[in-house]
C-alpha cells in the first residue's frame, strides 16, 4: 500500500485521495459494547453534535411531549388532593430543581431518548395532612445504575432484579454500590421501553436506531475535512512562467537553466517546510514551462461538497423516525419528502409510557393509603389520567374539525379551551367570572349591524318583560259550542257515523 501511495503522491492532483485515504483508515468507527461505555459515548456526542439535527430534533420532541395531565376519579375530595400533589412534585427542593408534573416529564424523556433508556425513578413518600404521598421524586443517571440479579438456581425471574446506584469507589479500591430502595419511605419504579423484559441493560435510543454511528460518521468526516483543508492551504498560490513554446525554443533569456531550476525547487521546498502542516514536508513540482495553479493544488475542494454528507443526514433523520419517501411527481422529476409519522409515533409511545409511569406510582398511593382511609381510597374509586393532545401536530385542518365537533356538542368547553384555543380553562373560567360580574357582558356588547327583525338581544328582551308584563288572555267560553263538542264521541254520534258507512258502503255496490 505504501507504494501506491507513493506513487499516487507523485502526481499532486492525486495527492488529496492518498491524504484521505490516511486519515480515515487510521481512525474508524467503532460503536462501544459494553452499557456504561454506550451511555457514556451517546452524551459525549450529544455535546458535540456536528449535525446539529439530533439536538434540535430530540428537544423538539421533548417539548412537543410535555403534553397536559389532568387526574379525574369519581370522588371531588380525592381528586382535587391527587392534583394538587401534581403540582406540587419536589416542592421542598423548590429554588435547587424544577417543580412540578412537567420537570418531571421532562427528565423521563431526556432520560428515554438522549440518555440511557433505562429509567428508574426513585420516591421518597411523606405525610401531607395525614395521607401518605411521594413528595421527592427523581430519574436516577443511566450510567450509575447497576441491575444484578442474584437468583439462588441461577434461573432469571421476572421481578426478581436488585437495583443499585453506583457512587465510587470505596477506600479499599472496590466500587461502592448503594442498593435501592435505600430507606423504608422509599419506592422506586424501572421502565426499559425499547427492550423485552427480561434484558438487564437496555441499548440506548441513539445506539439501537442507528443514530449514534451515523453520528460519529459525521463528525469524523468534517474533523478529517478540516485537517484536509488546512494541508490545502499551503498550496494556495499562483505561479505563472513562460510557455511551453518558450521551452521549446531553447532560448538562455526565457527558460530557466538546470542551475535555476534546482535552486527555485530548493527555494519552494524551504518555504513550504517552515509551515510544518504536513510531516516529512511537502511535494514540489516544477516545470520548465508555463505552471498553472491546476498543477499545484490538489483537488481538496472535493471533501466540502454536499454530496458526501447527505447520505448520512438522511440516516440520521430516518434513525430519529423521519422516513424519506420517494415520490413520483411526474415522468421526469422525483421529490422526496419526509414522512413524520413514525417520530409522532414515538412521541405519542414515550407519552402513555409516562402515563403509565403516573398510573403505578397513582396505585401505589391507593394501596398505601387503603388502610387508615378506606372511606376515600376504598374498592369504590375510580381513578384515571387523562392528557391533551400534542399542540404541535394539530394544524389547520385538525382545528377546524375540533371547532365542527364542539359545534356540534360533542366536545367540551374544556377540551376546546385547551386544545384549539390553547389556553388554561380554569383561567378562563374565573376571568369569565369576574366580566360578569364587572357588567363588562353589557358594557362590550357587541354593536348591531343588521336588524330587520328588529329582535332585541337576551338583556333587552329581559328588562323589557319585567318593565311590561304580560297579563295571561282569559279564553272566551260559548257553551253551545262547548255542548257540541261534548256530543262528538257521545253513543248518538257512533251511531250516525256507523249509518253513513252502509249508506256509503251501499252506494259503491251499485
Amino acid at each position: 500500500m505504501g507504494t501506491i501511495y507513493d506513487r499516487m503522491k507523485v502526481s499532486p492532483a492525486l495527492t488529496w485521495w492518498s491524504d484521505m485515504l490516511t486519515l480515515f483508515n487510521s481512525q474508524p468507527v467503532n460503536v462501544p459494547s459494553g452499557y456504561v461505555e454506550r451511555v457514556a459515548a451517546v452524551k459525549g456526542s450529544l455535546q458535540n453534535d456536528v449535525s446539529g439535527l439530533v439536538n434540535s430534533l430530540l428537544d423538539f420532541g421533548i417539548n412537543s411531549a410535555l403534553v397536559k395531565y389532568d387526574i379525574e376519579t369519581n370522588n371531588k375530595t380525592v381528586n382535587d388532593l391527587l392534583n394538587k400533589w401534581l403540582e406540587n412534585i419536589n416542592e421542598s427542593l423548590r429554588g435547587k430543581i424544577p417543580t412540578g408534573l412537567n420537570a418531571l416529564a421532562k427528565e423521563y424523556y431526556r432520560e428515554r431518548w438522549k440518555g440511557s433508556s433505562l429509567l428508574l425513578l426513585r420516591s421518597v413518600w411523606e405525610d401531607v395532612d395525614g395521607i401518605k404521598l411521594p413528595t421527592k421524586l427523581w430519574f436516577v443517571e443511566g450510567e450509575s445504575i447497576v441491575v444484578e440479579d442474584k437468583s439462588p438456581d441461577g434461573v432469571r425471574r421476572l421481578g426478581e432484579e436488585e437495583y443499585g446506584v453506583f457512587v465510587g469507589k470505596g477506600k479499599d479500591g472496590k466500587p461502592k454500590i448503594i442498593r435501592l430502595p435505600q430507606k423504608k419511605d422509599e419506592e422506586i419504579f424501572v421502565q426499559k421501553p425499547f427492550e423485552s423484559w427480561n434484558v438487564l441493560y437496555p441499548c440506548p435510543y441513539l445506539i439501537k436506531r442507528g443514530v449514534f454511528k451515523n453520528m460519529k460518521t459525521l463528525e469524523l468526516l468534517a474533523q478529517k475535512g478540516e485537517q484536509v483543508i488546512a494541508n490545502a492551504l499551503e498550496y494556495m498560490f499562483m505561479m505563472k512562467k513562460g510557455t511551453e513554446a518558450m521551452a521549446l525554443s531553447n532560448n538562455p533569456d526565457f527558460v530557466y537553466s538546470e542551475e535555476d531550476l534546482k535552486e527555485v525547487k530548493t527555494n519552494m521546498k524551504a518555504f513550504l517546510d517552515e509551515r510544518k502542516t504536513a510531516p516529512g514536508g511537502t511535494p514540489v513540482y516544477t516545470t520548465n514551462f508555463d505552471t498553472e495553479i491546476e498543477h499545484v493544488i490538489p483537488e481538496y475542494s472535493k471533501i466540502l461538497k454536499a454530496e458526501l454528507y447527505a447520505p448520512i443526514e438522511r440516516r440520521i433523520l430516518g434513525g430519529l423516525g423521519l422516513v424519506e419517501i420517494v415520490e413520483g411527481i411526474s415522468t421526469t422529476r422525483k421529490e422526496s419528502v419526509l414522512n413524520p409519522k413514525p417520530f409522532q409515533a414515538e412521541l405519542n409511545n414515550g407519552i402513555r409510557d409516562f402515563k403509565t409511569l403516573m398510573t403505578d406510582l397513582i396505585k401505589t398511593i391507593v394501596e398505601v393509603n387503603k388502610p387508615n382511609h378506606r372511606k376515600l381510597f376504598g374498592d369504590k374509586i375510580e381513578i384515571s389520567i387523562y392528557n391533551t393532545p400534542m399542540k404541535e401536530f394539530l394544524d389547520r385542518d385538525v382545528r377546524q374539525v375540533l371547532r365542527s365537533m364542539y359545534d356540534r356538542g360533542v366536545l367540551s368547553k374544556e377540551t376546546f379551551t385547551e386544545v384549539v384555543g390553547g389556553m388554561d380553562f380554569p383561567v378562563e373560567v374565573q376571568r369569565r367570572k369576574n366580566e360578569t360580574e364587572a357588567g363588562l357582558d353589557e358594557a362590550m356588547h357587541p354593536p348591531v349591524i343588521q336588524n330587520q327583525e328588529s329582535t332585541d338581544t337576551p338583556e333587552e328582551e329581559k328588562k323589557r318583560k319585567e318593565l311590561n308584563p304580560e297579563k295571561p288572555k282569559e279564553t272566551e267560553k260559548n257553551p253551545a259550542k262547548d255542548k257540541e263538542d261534548e256530543n262528538k264521541d257521545g253513543p248518538e254520534a257512533k251511531v250516525e257515523k256507523s249509518k253513513k258507512r252502509k249508506v256509503r258502503g251501499k252506494a259503491k255496490d251499485n
